[in-house]
C-alpha cells in the first residue's frame, strides 16, 4: 500500500507540476521572484558602499586623536560628522553607488532564476539558495572586471582583480558549508545557533584574508600579473587612443581661446610679405 501510495503521489506531483510550469502563473511568479530578490540584492549592495564610506570618514575623524581624556560629548561629534560626511561622500560618488546597486540587482535576478531551476528538478540544501546567491553575485562582478573593465587595468590586474572577487566569493560558500555542517553536530539549544554562525564567520574570514593576502603579496604571482600586464591586448589600443583624444580635447579647448580677429590679421600680413617674397624677379 505505501509503495502504491508513494508511485500515485509521485504521478500527481508530476502532472501539477508539468500544469503549473507552464502556465502564465508561473512566468509571472519567476518574475516577480526575480525582480524581488535582485532588488533586495542591489539595495544591499548599496547600502554596503555607503556604510564602508561612513566607515572610512569616522574613522579619520578618530585617526588623529591626541590620546587625552574621554569626553563623551566631543565623541558623539565627531561620531555625527563622520557619518555625515561618509554619506555626502557616497552621494558624491553616485555613479559608483548606482553600479554596485545595479551589479547587485542583475546577481540577485540571475540568482532568483538559478535556484527556481534547481528547485524545479531537485531538493535543494538548506543553505543552497544563500550559497547560489552569493556565487552568482561574485560571478557577475568577476564578469564585469574581466569583459567590461571599469577600472581600465593592465591585463596582470584585471586577472587579479577577478581573482580577488571569486576568492571572496568561494570563501563565503565555504564558511555556508561549514555552518551547515557545524549546525548538524551541534544540537544544543542557543548555542546550535551561535557556534555554526561563529564557525561559519571565522573561515570565511580567515580563507578570504589569506587568499587576498596571497594574491597581492606572493612573489610568483606578482611576477605572473607583471608578466601578463606587458602582454599586449586590445585594451591597451583603447587606452592609447582615449589618450590621444584627451590630448585633443585640451588642444581644441587651447584653439577656442585664441582671438580669431587677431589671428585673421596676423596672418593676413604673413601672407602678403609671402606674396612680395615669392614676386621677386631678382
Amino acid at each position: 500500500m505505501l509503495e502504491m501510495d508513494a508511485n500515485a503521489r509521485r504521478s500527481i506531483d508530476a502532472k501539477i507540476n508539468i500544469a503549473y510550469y507552464t502556465s502564465p502563473r508561473f512566468a509571472k511568479d519567476l518574475s516577480l521572484a526575480a525582480g524581488t530578490v535582485g532588488l533586495q540584492m542591489g539595495v544591499r549592495q548599496a547600502l554596503g558602499f555607503v556604510f564602508a564610506e561612513m566607515w572610512f570618514a569616522v574613522k579619520d575623524e578618530f585617526q588623529f586623536d591626541d590620546g587625552g581624556s574621554f569626553d563623551l560629548g566631543e565623541f558623539l561629534v565627531k561620531l555625527g560628522r563622520g557619518i555625515q560626511r561618509g554619506f555626502e561622500n557616497a552621494k558624491r560618488k553616485f555613479p559608483a553607488l548606482f553600479e554596485k546597486f545595479l551589479s547587485g540587482t542583475v546577481g540577485g535576478a540571475l540568482a532568483s532564476l538559478t535556484t527556481t531551476l534547481c528547485n524545479i528538478f531537485f531538493t535543494t540544501a538548506k543553505n543552497a539558495v544563500r550559497l547560489i546567491r552569493q556565487a552568482w553575485a561574485s560571478i557577475v562582478e568577476a564578469c564585469k572586471v574581466l569583459f567590461i573593465n571599469p577600472q581600465s587595468y593592465p591585463f596582470g590586474e584585471r586577472m587579479r582583480a577577478a581573482a580577488k572577487i571569486l576568492a571572496t566569493g568561494a570563501s563565503v560558500v565555504v564558511g555556508v558549508l561549514v555552518n551547515e555542517a557545524v549546525s548538524k553536530i551541534v544540537t544544543l539549544p542557543v548555542v546550535g545557533e551561535i557556534v555554526p554562525a561563529f564557525c561559519g564567520a571565522f573561515i570565511s574570514g580567515i580563507m578570504s584574508c589569506t587568499m587576498l593576502t596571497f594574491l597581492d603579496r606572493s612573489e610568483l604571482v606578482n611576477k605572473l600579473m607583471a608578466s601578463l600586464n606587458n602582454l599586449r591586448s586590445i585594451e591597451d589600443d583603447i587606452n592609447y587612443y582615449k589618450e590621444q583624444a584627451a590630448y585633443f580635447e585640451r588642444y581644441a579647448a587651447e584653439l577656442e581661446k585664441i582671438d580669431l580677429d587677431a589671428f585673421r590679421k596676423e596672418t593676413a600680413i604673413y601672407n602678403r610679405i609671402a606674396d612680395q617674397i615669392a614676386s621677386i624677379q631678382s
